[in-house]
C-alpha cells in the first residue's frame, strides 16, 4: 500500500503517481481524497482539492478507468468498495462526498494514477493505492 500527498492544480500541475504491477494481476484499490481530508482530518476549510477526478492510464497513454464521485452509482458496486476498503485497513470514505474511487484488477504493467479537480480547482489531495489481498 501507497500514498501520496501534494497540491494539485490544472494543466502541468495535476498529481500524477505511478503504479507499477508485475508477474500476475493484481487487485487495487485506488482513491483521489480531497474532501474527506477537511471532513475528516481537519485540514482547514478551502485548502483541499474540492472534487477530485481520478483517471487511471496505462504505458501508452490511454485511459483504463476514471471515476468523479465515488458512491453516486451503483449500490452494490459501493457496498463492495466499503468491504474492500475496510480489509485493506483504508480510513472510510463520505459516500456522495465528492472523493474519487476506482477498484480494478490491472494485468502486469505500468499504469498512472491522474488525479485533477473536476472544475480546475487547486487543493491538497491524497492518492492512495492499496493492493486487495486474493
Amino acid at each position: 500500500n501507497i500514498s501520496t500527498r501534494g497540491r494539485v492544480g490544472s494543466g502541468a500541475a495535476v498529481m500524477v503517481p505511478g503504479i507499477v504491477v508485475t508477474e500476475s494481476s493484481r487487485r487495487l484499490l485506488i482513491r483521489g481524497i480531497g474532501p474527506e481530508l477537511a471532513a475528516s482530518f481537519g485540514f482547514a476549510p478551502g485548502t483541499t482539492l474540492p472534487d477530485p477526478v481520478l483517471t487511471l492510464k496505462n504505458a501508452a497513454g490511454e485511459t483504463i478507468a476514471s471515476n468523479d464521485n465515488w458512491g453516486d452509482g451503483d449500490a452494490s458496486a459501493t457496498a463492495e468498495i466499503i468491504a474492500v476498503a475496510q480489509q485493506v485497513g483504508a480510513f472510510p470514505l463520505t459516500s456522495g462526498g465528492g472523493d474519487a474511487v476506482l477498484l480494478v484488477t490491472l494485468p502486469p504493467g505500468v499504469y498512472t494514477a491522474q488525479v485533477l479537480d473536476s472544475a480546475s480547482a487547486e487543493g491538497i489531495a491524497i492518492v492512495e493505492v492499496y493492493a486487495v489481498p486474493e
